[in-house]
């Protein structure tokens, strides 16, 4: 009965110091002017691409009629941008601590960074290290009850 209690009283600990980690709600609002802001100039963006089919976007920024105009500031998405950075935004270290192998070899191929590949594998380690020490004390502390009792 007591190794229960050790079992339950170790998992809601876990539990209550990940609560603690949920603090930041500012992550979660958003400026709401800004966003509109931002989608007025991809509407205009796209309402110049519809009116002159098969311009690209380095005619765009080449143009001397468009030079002050919001459209010279887009930038494209081909992942180039994102080098250096986290996939999703999530850090690295808990790509690889949580998804192992898995969460290194995503961030291996998203983020294209070997920094960013170094700290999934930390993440990786820090959780087999956890794990490994957990599982020899959760059996150290079975060996030593099944020991008393004999």
């Amino acid at each position: 009965m007591p190794m229960k209690k050790a079992l339950l009283f170790t998992c809601m600990m876990i539990f209550l110091g990940s609560a603690a980690w949920s603090q930041d709600s500012d992550l979660f609002s958003y400026d709401r002017d800004a966003v509109t802001t931002a989608l007025s100039d991809l509407d205009e963006a796209e309402s110049y691409v519809t009116g002159h089919p098969g311009i690209t976007l380095s005619e765009i920024r080449s143009s001397d009629e468009l030079s002050g105009t919001h459209l010279v500031k887009l930038s494209p998405v081909d992942g180039s941008s994102l080098a250096g950075e986290p996939p999703l935004g999530i850090p690295s270290f808990w790509w690889g601590c949580i998804f192992g192998v898995v969460g290194i070899a995503l961030v291996y191929f998203i983020a294209e960074d070997a920094e960013e590949t170094k700290k999934a594998l930390m993440g990786c380690v820090a959780w087999t290290v956890a794990w490994v020490v957990f599982y020899l004390v959760y059996w150290l502390v079975v060996g030593a009850t099944l020991w008393s009792y004999y």
